[in-house]
């Protein structure tokens, strides 16, 4: 016969039941199942977050996507009701490429403002497959849209405006996959003036970190089966994010600090862990990380009261390559030449020249013939610096990484057109 208890004050009542017919004795020996126990580890003990000058010269995408079938502004685009909201828009203030793109038509349409002699030619395209087979009149339809709110908006007149319709774009991507059919459902906006499709500049501060990730790494023992727990990471008193889960502990938790957000974290002083467990006992287990991370926080001013040098990021992601194509030319010989100049300005300055590619790719492209292609892109841009008189050596460098590490969202139509690129990075100490 076996019976349980949960404390020694319930064995009374069995030993009683069993008083009155044991006629042997008994050795009894008890021990109680204990709850979970450990500590948490938070690594690393400290991340430094430093406040950088970014200077980003960011690519002017000439093109606006639309749904399926649809000439309406997707509403990812920012648009303005009227000339009165357009009066404020300043492109300089704007930060990140994304960002940038978004605001196409309000830059596009302040430079005309600006520009009074710039033309522009706006092209209506459509994908050629399905509904949208043939359909030069929606392909109208997205140029008419375009050149409407330039028009009522901005106040550009329509004589400087030439409306185009035709089926595929002229340098279409594929139509054999169904991300290529929506990059193909666009508008183009054209522009023979130098100052219309130049790159989006900008200056601001941002953070950097010396860490890509904070671990929590759990070392829990427990004499039971673990039910279920929920750890949380604390910034002081705030939960930042929780995560929850049934049965054993992972080995680790892993946060990214881009997805906790740098601005975030660079307003605390330390990250703690906590954790709470409950075994098939129910017993309840609660600790915090015993020594959190420290967050050392470097802002620009307070370098320059030191006298110490403070960092500062050049970003030129310029160099739009068309599909499956790795040569440069038009606006991307004049933007090398630019890098060129502020390199040769720069003798203290790194270089890094990285190729990119969106996920797609040509058809039967795989991995390694991705990272070719990338690594071309980046090569033929290296070789254009280099032609302008900059001396090659260690302070400048460049890489094909491929489909991998992706500047942009690749969910997005723009996002694989941007990725399509080659970003040069010029860091100094001012």
């Amino acid at each position: 016969m076996i019976r349980k208890a949960k404390s020694a004050e319930d064995f009374l009542p069995i030993f009683k039941e069993f008083s009155t017919s044991i006629y042997h004795r008994y050795e009894v020996a008890f021990r109680f199942l204990g709850p979970p126990s450990g500590t948490l580890i938070a690594e690393p003990s400290t991340v430094t977050i430093e406040e950088v000058t970014m200077v980003d010269s960011s690519p002017l995408l000439n093109y606006v996507y639309f749904e399926t079938g649809e000439n309406r502004f997707l509403e990812r685009y920012v648009t303005f009701s009227g000339p009165s909201q357009a009066e404020g828009f300043a492109e300089e203030k704007l930060t990140g490429t994304m960002e940038k793109y978004h605001q196409i038509l309000n830059v596009i349409g302040k430079r005309l403002q600006l520009n009074t002699d710039a033309r522009v030619s706006i092209v209506g395209c459509n994908s050629g497959n399905g509904e949208e087979k043939g359909r030069i009149d929606l392909s109208r339809s997205r140029a008419d849209a375009v050149f409407s709110y330039l028009r009522y908006v901005w106040g550009i007149d329509p004589a400087r405006m030439e409306v185009q319709a035709r089926n595929l774009p002229a340098v279409p991507s594929t139509n054999r996959v169904k991300e290529g059919i929506v990059e193909n459902q666009r508008l183009e906006i054209h522009c023979a003036h130098p100052a219309i499709l130049d790159p989006i500049k900008s200056t601001y501060i941002e953070e950097e970190c010396d860490a890509k990730e904070i671990r929590v790494v759990p070392a829990i023992e427990s004499e039971t089966v673990i039910e279920r727990w929920q750890l949380k990471l604390l910034g002081g008193d705030k939960v930042l994010t929780t995560r929850e889960g049934k049965g054993n502990l992972p080995t680790e938790f892993v946060f990214a600090v881009d997805a906790l957000g740098m601005r975030t974290l660079s307003a605390l002083q330390e990250i703690g862990a906590q954790i709470e467990i409950r075994d098939n006992e129910e017993n309840v287990f609660r600790t915090s990380s015993a020594a959190p991370t420290r967050i050392d926080f470097v802002r620009r001013e307070q370098r320059i009261a030191q006298k110490r040098g403070s960092k500062v990021v050049e970003k030129y992601g310029l160099i739009l390559f068309e599909f499956d194509r790795a040569d440069l030319k038009g606006r991307n010989k004049v933007i090398v030449d630019r890098v060129a100049v502020r390199m040769g300005s720069l003798p203290s300055a790194t270089m890094d020249i990285i190729g990119h590619m969106d996920i797609i790719g040509p058809e039967g492209y795989n991995d390694n013939i991705n990272i070719q292609l990338s690594n071309r892109r980046a090569g033929a841009t290296y070789e254009a610096i280099l032609k302008t008189g900059i001396e090659p050596g260690a302070n400048i460098g460049y890489e094909g990484v491929g489909p991998k590490h992706p500047p942009y969202d690749n969910s997005l139509p723009e996002g694989r057109a941007l990725n399509r690129t080659v970003i040069i990075t010029i860091e100094y100490t001012e």
